[in-house]
């Protein structure tokens, strides 16, 4: 069977807590960390029957032991070296980690339930909160709370026995490797659907008008890349705004007497490929592969034209995608139709 979404969230935040108990031994440490175990129990069956107010109030609680433990350990901070700052150093990394990953389990639960503003705040506030714990002043921006959801059956994997037989360096250990999985995500976006919508204008009227009626077909518009992967639904953009997109661009340019999606006297068929890759900043690489003849009848002559562009660094809003998607439609069409304009000879004569 299939494990719930949710269970690597709550089996992270009890490993931490495990690794931190097995290595306290003072029953206070023991105390305060099966504390912390409790409060994420209770977030996770919170969450499983839709109690959002209650989840959010128990993982505030944790946040509040983390803040007492950072007093603690700035206060002892001349000591530092000293087992018991080391152990309250250690705790309230782990409550900490267990309160930013409980945030992050709330975020894909308002995402899920399509609550995306919701999703946002709760993400920003990992975000702002969690960039330094340890100096942190304040938890960040209020998580939205909500009444019950309407969507039923939110479940969660049933709590994991874990092996207690590691130490504390285990726990820095999950500590850092649960920070690199926090940053991944937080710079996908997850949980923040970008919906995109271009409206890409001509430079100029074409210079040659092609006297026939042209309608406009895109039956596939395809995203490819490492952050359009099944299950990270992050990029929404229908084949239809691209088609939409390139008849506004045409009936602008005046490239043919009359453009649209109905039977015409040409028609003008175009596949299209986005595809994204992470480097230093995200590149957005739009490939069209059209072609153009008399209608039901073989196409004249085929084109293909391919651009890049480039975008930010990170992805936070849909801006960030919709900004470079948006210039590269631009160029793909100002090169599409230059091409056709050039063979406008080939269309003059209408379906024969």
């Amino acid at each position: 069977m299939t494990r719930p979404r949710f269970a690597s969230y709550r089996s992270m935040v009890l490993v931490a807590c495990g690794l931190i108990g097995a290595g306290c031994a003072h029953d206070t440490y023991q105390e305060r960390a099966n504390l912390i175990k409790n409060h994420a129990d209770a977030f996770y069956d919170s969450l499983k029957t839709n109690r959002v107010e209650s989840a959010i109030r128990d993982n505030e609680q944790i946040e509040a032991m983390a803040s007492q433990m950072g007093d603690t350990v700035r206060k002892r901070a001349v000591q530092q070296g000293t087992t018991a700052v080391e152990r309250e150093l250690a705790l309230m990394n782990t409550a900490n980690e267990a309160a930013a990953t409980n945030w992050l389990a709330l975020g894909q639960y308002f995402a899920i339930k399509r609550q995306y503003s919701k999703a946002r705040v709760t993400y920003r506030r990992v975000i702002d909160t969690y960039t330094n714990p340890t100096d942190r002043q304040s938890h960040g921006p209020t998580i939205p709370r909500t009444g019950p959801a309407l969507l039923a059956g939110f479940g969660h994997a049933e709590s994991a026995r874990h092996n207690n037989e590691e130490t504390v360096n285990g726990g820095h250990l999950l500590h850092r490797s649960s920070r690199m999985f926090l940053s991944g995500l937080l710079l996908l976006g997850w949980g923040c659907v970008h919906r995109i919508h271009v409206t890409p204008a001509p430079p100029a009227v074409s210079p040659a008008t092609i006297p026939q009626s042209l309608q406009v077909i895109v039956p596939l518009l395809a995203m490819k890349g490492a952050d359009h992967m099944p299950g990270v639904a992050l990029l929404e953009w229908p084949a239809q705004d691209l088609r939409t997109a390139t008849i506004g661009y045409i009936q602008s340019r005046q490239t043919f007497a009359s453009v649209g999606d109905k039977p015409a006297d040409l028609t003008l068929t175009v596949k299209a490929w986005l595809t994204m890759r992470s480097r230093s900043n995200y590149h957005y690489s739009l490939r069209l592969e059209s072609a153009l003849g008399s209608s039901e009848k073989p196409a004249i002559k085929s084109y293909l034209v391919e651009k890049e562009t480039v975008g930010s660094s990170v992805r936070w809003i849909a801006a960030s995608d919709q900004t470079p998607i948006a210039e590269a439609v631009q160029a793909a069409l100002d090169d599409l139709l230059m091409q056709i304009e050039a063979d406008h000879l080939l269309y003059r004569n209408g379906p024969s």
